[in-house]
C-alpha cells in the first residue's frame, strides 16, 4: 500500500527527472539514506527503468524493491493489471498514475505528473522524437502525445477516520428532575474503564 505522501513524491521526482533533463542535465540524483539512485536521463528506450527508479527513489524502496521492477515495460503493466491497478472507464489520469501500452517486444510505460504551464503531462523515457526535449531519453510530454493506453493506480493505504469529541453531561437528580453539574468534552479514543479505570476528556465547564 502507498500514502498519499508517496504518490505526491512520484509524481514531483518525475517531474524533477524530466525538468533537468530539458535544463541540459545527463543524470539526477533521488531519494533519501539507502535508497538514492542516479538516474541517467541521456539513455534512451528505458521506460521501465526510468518509472522504477522514480517509484523506488519517491517511496523510499531499495534498487529492485519495487514490486513491479520487471525487465519490461510491458511485464510490469500486465502485472499492474493482474493486480487489479488497472484505470478504465474513461478516467482521467491523476498526478502519479502509471500509463503505457503493450505493443511491441517491450511495451510503454511513464508517470502521469499533472499540469505542466497548463498542459496535462507525462514524464517519460523513449526512443521517440516528441515532448521537451525533443531528443530520444527523459523528457516531459503532453499527455496528448503520449502513446500509453493503459492506466493504472497504486494501492492507497485507507486513511483512519478522525473522530470526533462527544460531549458528555454528568446529572444529579433532583427533586424537580436533573441538574447538570459538568459538561465534558470526551477525548476521541478517551474511554480507557477497562485498561485504566480512567475517561479522558478535552475540557469541562
Amino acid at each position: 500500500m502507498y500514502t498519499q505522501e508517496m504518490i505526491d513524491r512520484i509524481a514531483e521526482y518525475a517531474l524533477n527527472a524530466g525538468r533537468a533533463a530539458q535544463h541540459g542535465e545527463s543524470g539526477i540524483t533521488l531519494g533519501t539514506g539507502t535508497t538514492v539512485q542516479r538516474l541517467n536521463l541521456l539513455d534512451v528506450g528505458m521506460c521501465q527503468r526510468f518509472v522504477r527508479q522514480i517509484v523506488e527513489t519517491a517511496c523510499g524502496f531499495k534498487a529492485f524493491g519495487w514490486r513491479y521492477a520487471t525487465a519490461h515495460a510491458k511485464d510490469a503493466l500486465a502485472a499492474m493489471s493482474a493486480s487489479g491497478l488497472r484505470r478504465d472507464g474513461g478516467i482521467d489520469p491523476l498526478p502519479g498514475d502509471i500509463g503505457g501500452h503493450r505493443r511491441g517486444k517491450s511495451g510503454h510505460i511513464g508517470i502521469y505528473v499533472g499540469l505542466v504551464d497548463g498542459v496535462p503531462t507525462v514524464a517519460e523515457n523513449t526512443t521517440g522524437i516528441r515532448g521537451n526535449p525533443r531528443r530520444s531519453g527523459t523528457k516531459l510530454t503532453p499527455l496528448s502525445d503520449f502513446t500509453g493506453t493503459e492506466w493504472y493506480r497504486l494501492p492507497m493505504a485507507p486513511v483512519p477516520a478522525k473522530q470526533e469529541t462527544v460531549p458528555i453531561k454528568i446529572m444529579r437528580v433532583t427533586a424537580d428532575g436533573y441538574k447538570i453539574i459538568h459538561e465534558f468534552e470526551m477525548h476521541p479514543d478517551g474511554d480507557h474503564i477497562k485498561d485504566q479505570g480512567k475517561v479522558y476528556v478535552l475540557s469541562g465547564d
